[in-house]
């Protein structure tokens, strides 16, 4: 386990301490270095180091800006943008001469990746990781687990850790660095006085009144939108307050104050405007910056809210930052539910999950949710904060019987607009860029923006630059605005039909009455606007990826609203959801009845743990759950039919019915990741098919104006990809406002089988079936596919399918080895043949933005006509439709549902 730990006493910084400017900047053995308070001068010390190279790893770019103020010239910083870069460290070395290099954990994982020679040259060079405790808060942050196995397993000289709050009970060092591992405490001989107030959370508005009428300056540490809406508005204290904040809150908080230039750049370094008497600061500045002023202070912690969910390390660090005297600090808190504060029992369980946890490369990974857990007991209740605040050297008064009623924040979305359109255009422009270069999806790990922001910041800045009177007349309600802005565009874009031509993604447009109505109201720009316009704005970058942005909205508008959506699309939508209802609804009854819980009301309220217990036998389920579904299931899809007085459902979609009915009633039987996953999964409402739709529009305008989709959820399994688009319902993917190529692999099994045994029969096998068996070609392909994927059939059923198809006996018999060799055995030989196909298809065609969909390839269409489409035996056919109208006739074999339905009749 850890040595015997040391404490050194200083006065005042370490660097003035010849024993303790030893401990940090002597390399000799592996140490640990926890100061008893933040600003302490430990990383001063390290930077002042000339006798050898180091390297400093911290977890923000802020930090390394506020070093870079006081930088000497054998120092250099590498982060996102900075100006060192990796080369010039590289030329450094290789000089020879000693130099201290900071870089931030996104950095070192990149190095290893994509420079590794000169990442073994670091790794022979000594690490200082500064803030170490803030591996293991950064779960949101995926490098941080493989910067944090990087530290442990690929230096080659010592390192030193080093942390004024240290996770409690050091708990997030690997055992086996822990016995090798010197810790050293470096304490003031006199501690400074920390006094805080813990109050509840309403009251941080009157305490910043409060503190301002008595002529001082306040700091307030949140994340929370709402806190900023009330302290930034005009009526409030907008003229007298900075705010310094991370990237994403900068540009949501622009939406409540217009900013100048100058407030911008400050954001950006870092820079305190010292004219200023109130300073808003996010989480982003909890640690490395420095307030070198007296001040009050508030620090906001809500358990109930994500993003000003702060544990106790932050608190010390946020109150930390304070390097001058604090006249009054205050957490402000809201607790959680009782019921959710982690026992005793919980945070030891918790704590041997750590120490039996295996160390592998998502070492971190696997700890976080336990070192969550720990945390959370140390600060929720108010009781556990405030011991854990004392056990942290704060003199603690609990004020939380105290209350005072919210300040209710102001703004709407006009009025968000409006401050867009008074913002400086130089702080907006980058803004709407940031926005349309990090479109949020179906991703919730990404940390993008999402349809409202990408509509206010694109409606702000048209109506800035073009100072159209129609567009400065902002509406209320977000459809409003996406109709206004499209309709802008349109009646501007007919008159230079040559611009038109370009764009690749304007298939929807307004009607002829919204036009009459547009150019009623003055959307059509006078002459000289007209000529700028079309001349200048087509130059712009912003102004062009706004207008795609909102051609997308509106297709996302229209297809929430069903302007967009044919009707036969609209009826088949809904059946899709009818069997999804039917199928859950009698499942949930079915758990119900066995189990005596009410399931329906355990999964609304995401009680996990609970449906963690239920086990479900999969043949009982199967053959007594759905009993009733075929009546139900027939009177929901006779409404359907009855409410959009069309005709009935057609061949292709009954069989997409009976296939998703299968589909579902197989995977809630199975019930493979428990009873609540399994049930979320399986949900088709209506809402949730435009959720996915609306989210793969959303992928597609990412990848067109932002050249990558992070923001979207892509898994590969077994060689195959699943992403947003194998997501949405089949009849929902043509509704996009880009024109959309697809290119998929004809008879894609009897192809790969082909070339598995050396037949040559891959045009005729579904010919045979048809013929053998009097069926049409959907259910030859079916009854095929189907045996290729039976390993637990019999083995004279597989051989009888396999000689009406055509095979000889040889190949038959080389056929049941892969299908008999188990559970996916078929699949998984021919998805790796599927992977390599699409592959070679994209390369020889040149196709560079694409996106997979099983055996197809989806990508925008381009002036290309000319595609490669034959391989060998493997050939690609396109179809530019994923309507539900097809040229094959199905079966229709929902007998019971037939049978059903006549009887309603």
């Amino acid at each position: 386990m850890v040595n015997d730990k040391q404490v050194i006493k200083i006065k005042d910084y370490i660097s003035n301490d010849t024993i303790a400017n030893d401990a940090i900047t002597n390399f000799t053995h592996n140490k640990y270095i926890i100061k008893g308070s933040t600003g302490m001068g430990g990383t001063s010390s390290i930077l002042n180091i000339k006798d050898k190279s180091v390297l400093i790893i911290t977890p923000t770019t802020g930090i390394i800006k506020g070093k870079e103020l006081h930088a000497q010239s054998h120092h250099l910083s590498i982060y996102r943008g900075s100006k060192d870069k990796w080369q010039d460290v590289n030329d450094r070395l290789f000089d020879g001469g000693n130099i201290i290099i900071t870089v931030t954990f996104d950095q070192l994982v990149m190095l290893k990746e994509k420079n590794y020679p000169l990442y073994l040259k670091i790794c022979k060079i000594n690490w200082f990781v500064d803030e170490f405790q803030v591996f293991c808060e950064a779960e949101y942050r995926k490098n941080a687990s493989s910067a944090f196995f990087q530290i442990f397993t690929d230096a080659k000289v010592p390192f030193i850790l080093s942390t004024a709050t240290p996770t409690h009970k050091m708990i997030d060092i690997p055992l086996h660095v822990q016995d090798n591992l010197e810790v050293i405490h470096i304490e003031h001989i006199t501690p400074k006085t920390k006094n805080v107030n813990v109050q509840p959370m309403i009251g941080y508005y009157n305490f910043i009144k409060q503190e301002l009428a008595q002529g001082r300056k306040v700091v307030i540490f949140t994340n929370d939108i709402n806190k900023y809406k009330n302290i930034l508005h005009q009526d409030n204290f907008g003229d007298q307050t900075q705010i310094l904040v991370g990237e994403k809150i900068a540009i949501k908080t622009s939406l409540i104050k217009a900013r100048t230039l100058d407030e911008q750049m400050k954001i950006e370094t870092g820079e305190i405007d010292t004219s200023k008497d109130i300073y808003i600061l996010s989480t982003s500045y909890t640690i490395g910056f420095d307030i070198d002023f007296d001040c009050s202070l508030a620090i906001c912690v809500d358990g109930n809210n994500f993003a000003e969910c702060k544990y106790i390390n932050d608190i010390v660090q946020a109150f930390g930052r304070c390097r001058k005297n604090v006249f009054n600090a205050t957490i402000f808190y809201s607790g959680i539910s009782e019921k959710l504060i982690p026992s005793r029992i919980d945070v030891l369980n918790a704590q041997n999950a750590i120490v039996n946890t295996e160390w592998t490369s998502d070492y971190l990974t696997q700890i976080q949710p336990h070192i969550n857990t720990i945390n959370k007991a140390l600060t929720f209740n108010v009781d556990s904060l405030i011991q854990s605040l004392k056990q942290a050297n704060f003199n603690v008064k609990d004020m939380t019987a105290d209350a005072d009623k919210p300040k209710a924040p102001k703004g709407g979305l006009t009025f968000a607009i409006n401050n867009i359109i008074e913002q400086d255009i130089e702080v907006t422009k980058p803004q709407v860029l940031t926005i349309l270069n990090n479109i949020e999806g179906d991703d919730i790990e990404f940390n993008g923006f999402g349809i409202k922001p990408i509509l206010i910041h694109s409606y702000g800045y048209i109506a800035k630059v073009t100072q159209s009177q129609y567009l400065l007349q902002v509406p209320d309600k977000i459809d409003r605005c996406i109709d206004k802005l499209k309709a802008f565009f349109d009646v501007n874009d007919e008159l230079m039909l040559e611009y038109k031509s370009i764009e690749k993604y304007k298939r929807y447009h307004i009607t002829n009455k919204q036009k009459e109505m547009a150019i009623a109201h003055g959307a059509i720009m006078n002459t000289e606007k007209y000529n700028e316009y079309h001349h200048t704005f087509i130059g712009d970058e912003a102004f062009r990826k706004i207008k795609e942005a909102i051609e997308a909205l509106y297709c996302i508008k229209g297809i929430n609203d069903d302007s967009l959506v044919p009707l036969r699309t609209r009826k088949f939508i809904k059946g899709f959801s009818a069997i999804s209802e039917v199928l859950l609804n009698a499942y949930a009854d079915g758990l119900t009845n066995d189990t005596g819980l009410d399931i329906k009301k355990l999964i609304k309220d995401k009680d996990i743990e609970t449906l963690k217990t239920i086990k479900v036998d999969s043949n009982h389920a199967k053959h007594n759950y759905f009993k009733n579904v075929p009546r139900t299931l027939g009177t929901r899809l006779n409404e359907i039919l009855n409410d959009n007085e069309v005709c009935e459902f057609n061949s292709s979609e009954i069989n997409q019915f009976n296939q998703k009915l299968a589909s579902i009633t197989k995977s809630l039987c199975e019930c493979k990741n428990g009873v609540y996953a399994s049930y979320i999964s399986n949900i088709y409402s209506i809402s949730k098919q435009k959720e996915n739709h609306n989210n793969m529009i959303l992928f597609l305008l990412s990848s067109s104006v932002a050249g990558h989709v992070a923001g979207f959820k892509r898994t590969t399994t077994d060689d195959r990809e699943f992403n947003i688009i194998t997501k949405t319902t089949r009849q929902l993917r043509s509704l996009t406002p880009y024109e959309m190529v697809t290119f998929d692999i004809d008879s894609e099994f009897a192809t790969f089988v082909d070339d598995m045994v050396g037949s040559n029969i891959k045009d005729d096998v579904y010919k045979n079936l048809m013929r053998e068996y009097g069926i049409c070609r959907a259910d030859a392909k079916k009854k095929y596919n189907s045996i290729l994927n039976s390993w637990q059939a019999p083995l004279t059923e597989i051989t009888k399918v396999l000689t009406k198809c055509g095979y000889s006996i040889k190949q038959i018999e080389e056929l049941k080895v892969i299908i008999k060799t188990g559970k996916g055995s078929f699949y998984r030989n021919m998805t790796p043949r599927e992977k390599k196909a699409v592959e070679t298809f994209v390369e020889v065609n040149d196709i560079h933005k694409y996106t997979r969909v099983h055996d197809a390839i989806m990508f925008m269409k381009s002036d290309k006509t000319n595609y490669i489409t034959q391989f060998g035996s493997l050939r690609f056919s396109t179809d530019t439709k994923f309507d539900t109208e097809s040229t094959e006739k199905y079966a229709v074999d929902l007998a019971k549902w037939i049978a059903e339905r006549t009887t309603t009749k």
